[in-house]
């Protein structure tokens, strides 16, 4: 954990939440995070621009966002695409993250 959120961070599980008084920006810029957890919001694609991998609850989305191979239903399908992203090569999964990125923000970028 990093110096400036270790004091506002509230660890259970080996998971940490944080109020509102951080920003997704700031915490994503951090190395707080090795990864965010979405629920159906755009800030999934903050997560990836800004370089760290999104997992997306897929239960209550309510529209089908473009991404990675990386929706959940349950404990074990979060587990499972946790396990996938440790044994992926970083390469790839950067590769992936700016492919989902320049699509969703500029489809013409080649």
């Amino acid at each position: 954990m990093d110096s400036d959120h270790k004091s506002f961070a509230s660890i259970a599980d080996n998971m940490i939440f944080l109020g509102k008084d951080h920003s997704t920006l700031e915490v994503l810029k951090s190395d707080l995070v090795n990864f965010s957890i979405a629920v159906n919001t755009t800030a999934y694609y903050e997560s990836l621009a800004l370089g760290k991998i999104s997992l997306r609850w897929a239960e209550t989305e309510n529209e089908d966002f473009i991404g990675m191979d990386d929706k959940f239903v349950d404990m074990e399908g979060f587990e499972s695409r946790i396990k996938q992203f440790s044994e992926m090569p970083e390469e790839k999964i950067r590769k992936e993250m700016k492919d989902v990125i320049r699509y969703v923000f500029n489809p013409d970028l080649q």
